[in-house]
């Protein structure tokens, strides 16, 4: 009877209860954990649809959940009614089921011929693992007849042979059965699949359904709340959606350790409406050039940070705020937050260190927090490997601050001593750790030989491979590998000279990044540029006036500067026009709507007190904050293409690109290179020394004496200073680029004649002389190198590169490649200083390769100009 009383359909949640109560007496009260009533009343709770549950359905449920947590078992749940998600089980389930069969057609115990089956099934290799179960479980081999000395082996390399081989498998498998990532988004209408009831059933329930959320992706960012614990509540879609995790960029890894640092090194809250702590932020330079491009002042202050001020400035004590540092573990920082901590500044202290801090500072730090009585308030110390800057989704730079100390010049003078490379390489190296551990990815590194390149991929080999030795306090292992890694390969890391091509950095461009960088102030996202203070003219005899300094930040918010910054520069000039016109065209409609309406000149608060028929203008003017805003990226890009046009009318830079490119690429020129430089109205001194050096590198020989005095001859006349042609002629003489000179491929242009569309009489931009160019699309040389070594392929101009695996547990001498599958992902740096110029065209690059991903990095980033000076300095020792 107890048995069919909580088998019946209870009316309502009293009967559902009195049910449950009778089936908790029909079970013994030993075999219920102690906290299963309480659990069991939760799941009551949360019933929606009484009349549809089934009390015994549910009461398995509440007991298999509780048996699993109490064996600590973790319930992987499939999507229902799609039978390859099961498919692994399935198939060990024929194989058991094939060896039984066999047992009983021969008449033997299948129990005991089971056993036998899995024995063997444990001793053997695995074909994604390569090694065998019982080998991983145990860390050795399952003893044999011989004895043997067993010694202890890491699992890394196996789970990376294991995580690429299921990959490897997966994308045959979606090839093979078409897959793609779903477009289904909350709110489409759907089909849900149906089981088939007889041959006229259709595979999808005709009736539509509208879908009210996404599970997947969004929710693996909430891995805390344990979302993978919650059952499916939709059956299969019609729209097959391939669950793969897609690889943060460096950008938001690095964003997400500062937000994580400024909540006290604690997951930030998922509640956005609880009040944050507010706190003090103490950086030093490097910190403030790490965090300026990642998060605005605003995002600081939702975070709590009411004040952020630098170490070094004087700073009052505010005793009752706990304080973050952000600082760079030198003599000089240490120091002073000794001073701090003597001075009783703050509430506490959170100490976070941009990269390593040594035991012998540490302990500086502790004797003095012991004398000034202030132990208890040095709450937190971190190491947070931050040390470097991240400009871009896919792109980095080691160091703004100091980067005198790792530059070209710096690596490449010829006084230079053994001990101060060895610091400069030390340096580079310190930050490319930090930038993988932040990253969560062991690379493969390649690089050429006998330069500053090989001498960093040697240091950070053996750094990387130092770290992985200790596994207990590695970086690369646990919770940071797991959420971070790419995907299923290791990244390829290509370590480039700035030696093997001089002629890019000092390449005039013509992409909008690229040129804003050459001629205007830009650094960390951040566009300086001077303007007057006003159009009337001076009185006679007054001072000139001022002319201010306006800045401006481009970001990642900005969604114009995230289509156009890689497009020419005609393109943009066109792009900002259209917008402009756009948006008049709005603001015409919003005044003539009020004009027609009677509200011309009256408060924006009589909007709201309109009737029904008015919802057209309402609706116009709730979209004002949205079009101010508009306007004023409008005005922002306007300024600045505005101030870059300048520059190329005034310089004739299109000219000079033109020029250049030919150059490059060996194409017949229009007009000598004598005539450019002696043209008095073409461009600036240095922009005549730029394209002199291009010709001089580019060049298979160098130009006989006579005619290399002739142009000498020019350039001086020309106001050049010849330093910079002097230690490219040293350059050119001892390096390897003598005999091979880098191959620039079929670069060019492609002249579609004087710019004319955006010529109109309400044009902001008078583009009047100025050629339109369209890019060529070629591979630079890191480029080119980079696809080689990505691909796999052969190459003299790759083939001699050096390899290192730092998972390998002895180092390789060897050039030759283990990986012989082509990889997806890939990171390029090159010491010695990089340019948008190379970065651009990697993108260029990925755009072209579907499925590739490749990140940018460099010791310092330079423009031509800067370059230019290094390489006076060098032209003059």
């Amino acid at each position: 009877m107890k048995e069919e009383a909580w088998r019946t359909k209870p009316k309502n949640l009293e009967e559902l209860w009195d049910a449950c109560k009778v089936a908790f007496h029909a079970i013994p009260d030993d075999s219920l954990p102690n906290r299963f009533l309480s659990d069991f009343k939760v799941t009551i709770d949360g019933v929606v649809e009484l009349e549809t549950l089934h009390v015994h359905s549910l009461l398995s449920v509440c007991l298999f959940q509780t048996f699993c947590q109490d064996n600590a078992m973790q319930h992987v749940k499939t999507t229902p009614k799609w039978a390859q998600a099961n498919g692994e089980v399935e198939r060990q389930n024929a194989s058991l089921m094939k060896r039984i069969q066999i047992a009983q057609s021969e008449g033997l115990d299948w129990k005991k011929e089971l056993r036998k089956y899995v024995t063997v099934y444990r001793s053997i290799d695995h074909s994604t693992t390569g090694k065998s179960p019982a080998e991983l479980l145990f860390k050795r081999k399952i003893r044999g007849k011989l004895p043997d000395i067993t010694t202890p082996q890491r699992d890394l390399e196996t789970r990376d042979t294991d995580a690429e081989r299921k990959g490897k498998s997966k994308i045959y498998t979606d090839n093979r059965s078409r897959a793609k990532y779903s477009d289904v988004t909350v709110g489409d209408q759907v089909l849900l699949k149906q089981d088939k009831t007889d041959k006229f059933s259709t595979t999808f329930n005709k009736t539509p359904h509208k879908r009210d959320a996404i599970q997947g992706e969004e929710e693996e960012e909430e891995e805390e709340e344990e979302e993978q614990e919650q059952e499916p509540r939709h059956p299969p879609l019609r729209h097959r959606r391939t669950k793969r995790k897609m690889a943060a960029s460096i950008r938001e890894k690095q964003t997400a350790a500062l937000k994580r640092m400024l909540n006290f090194n604690a997951p930030p809250m998922k509640n956005a409406a609880a009040e944050p702590v507010w706190k003090v932020l103490i950086y030093d330079r490097f910190g403030q050039d790490i965090i300026s491009p990642l998060l605005a002042v605003k995002e600081l202050r939702d975070m709590g940070i009411t004040l952020h001020l630098l170490l070094h400035s004087d700073r009052d004590p505010i005793p009752d705020v706990p304080a973050i540092y952000f600082v760079l573990p030198t003599e000089e920082n240490i120091q002073r937050i000794c001073q701090d901590l003597r001075n009783q500044l703050y509430e506490s202290y959170y100490l976070n260190f941009i990269s390593a801090i040594s035991r012998s500072k540490l302990e500086d730090i502790a004797s003095a927090a012991l004398g000034a009585s202030a132990v208890n308030q040095v709450t937190k110390v971190f190491d947070q490997y931050l040390n470097f800057i991240t400009l871009e989704d896919d792109m980095f730079v080691l160091c703004n601050q100091n980067k005198e100390l790792i530059s070209y010049h710096a690596i490449n003078k010829p006084d230079i001593m053994d001990t101060d490379m060895e610091v400069i390489m030390d340096t580079i190296v310190d930050s490319l750790f930090c930038f993988f551990v932040t990253l969560g990815a062991v690379p493969i590194i390649r690089c050429p030989r006998g330069n500053a390149a090989e001498m960093v991929a040697v240091k950070l080999d053996k750094k990387l491979r130092e770290n992985l030795r200790d596994a207990r306090n590695s970086l690369f292992t646990g919770d940071t590998m797991g959420a971070s890694q790419f995907s299923f390969q290791r990244p390829l890391f290509v370590l480039s000279d700035r030696n093997l091509d001089l002629a890019t950095p000092l390449h005039h461009t013509w992409t909008y990044q690229a040129l804003i960088h050459d001629v205007l102030d830009f650094h960390l996202n951040r566009v300086s540029m001077e303007e007057s203070a006003g159009h009337e003219a001076s009185p006679a005899g007054a001072r000139p006036k001022k002319k201010n300094k306006k800045s401006y930040d481009l970001t990642a918010a900005d969604k114009f500067w995230q289509k156009h910054k890689g497009s020419p520069f005609p393109e943009v000039a066109e792009s900002v026009q259209q917008e402009l016109d756009t948006y008049r065209a709005q603001e015409d409609e919003v005044k003539r709507l009020k004009s027609i309406m009677g509200l011309e000149g009256e408060d924006e608060g009589a909007i709201s007190m309109l009737s029904d028929n008015t919802a057209k203008l309402t609706s116009a003017v709730s979209s004002l904050p949205e079009l101010l805003e508009k306007k004023r990226l409008i005005d922002l890009h306007t300024n600045v293409a505005t101030a870059v046009l300048d520059h190329i009318k005034t310089r004739k830079l299109d000219v000079y690109f033109e020029y250049e490119e030919k150059l490059m690429s060996k194409s017949t020129l229009d007009k000598s290179l004598l005539d450019m430089i002696s043209d008095p109205d073409a461009g600036t001194p240095e922009d005549k020394m730029r394209l002199f050096l291009i010709y001089y590198i580019t060049s298979q020989q160098p130009p006989p004496e006579a005619d290399l005095e002739q142009y000498m001859k020019a350039l001086l006349d020309a106001g050049c200073d010849l330093s910079p042609l002097n230690y490219i002629k040293q350059w050119k003489a001892f390096t390897k680029m003598a005999a091979a000179p880098a191959n620039y491929g079929n670069s060019g242009v492609k002249p579609m004649g004087l710019f004319s569309r955006v010529m109109n009489t309400g044009s902001q931009f008078v583009m009047e002389g100025v050629k339109n160019l369209v890019l060529k699309q070629h591979n630079l040389p890191v480029t080119r190198i980079l696809d080689n070594l990505m691909e796999i392929k052969s190459n003299p101009e790759t083939d001699d590169y050096r390899y290192f695996d730092p998972k390998m547990l002895r180092g390789s001498e060897s050039s030759i490649p283990r990986n012989k599958n082509p990889f997806q992902e890939a990171i390029v740096f090159v010491v010695g200083g990089g340019n948008y110029i190379e970065y651009q065209n990697l993108v260029d690059y990925t755009k072209a390769k579907q499925g590739k991903r490749v990140l940018y990095g460099c010791s310092e980033l330079f423009n031509a100009s800067q370059f230019i000076k290094q390489l006076s300095q060098l032209g003059q020792k």
